[in-house]
């Protein structure tokens, strides 16, 4: 290959991921503005909560997604998607239990790549 056809090929293959970045920006962008517009469009806190969910589902490619809400000093799961079982969609967390628990408790952004792996044994 010489060098003119290795210039070709990078910025060849720069463009094609660019490209694809870009298109993905569009997509996360109408997605949002869809979420945004049914938020708008409904008055019913779970409606909203249930639109918030099923957005951040399909952005995140995520298997499941919910959102706790402070009652007291516990969190309370609302509008969970991708859930298999009811029990999931009641789950209620106490300071440190859990990962939500974690957060509610330090008060700081938590992120676990291997959930099964970091909670594994874990009972609560």
């Amino acid at each position: 290959m010489t060098g003119r056809d290795a210039v070709i090929k990078v910025l060849t293959d720069h463009l094609v991921a660019v490209t694809g970045a870009a298109a993905s920006a569009v997509r996360e962008a109408a997605t949002l503005q869809a979420a945004v517009a049914e938020i708008l469009r409904v008055r019913d806190v779970d409606q909203v909560l249930l639109s918030i969910n099923e957005c951040t589902l399909g952005l995140l490619d995520a298997d499941i997604c919910g959102i706790f809400l402070r009652e007291d000093d516990e969190l309370v799961m609302r509008g969970c998607v991708g859930n298999h079982m009811v029990q999931t969609s009641r789950l209620r967390m106490r300071r440190g239990q859990g990962l939500a628990g974690l957060v509610f408790s330090t008060g700081r952004p938590g992120r676990v790549d291997d959930f099964p792996a970091v909670f594994r044994g874990a009972t609560d």
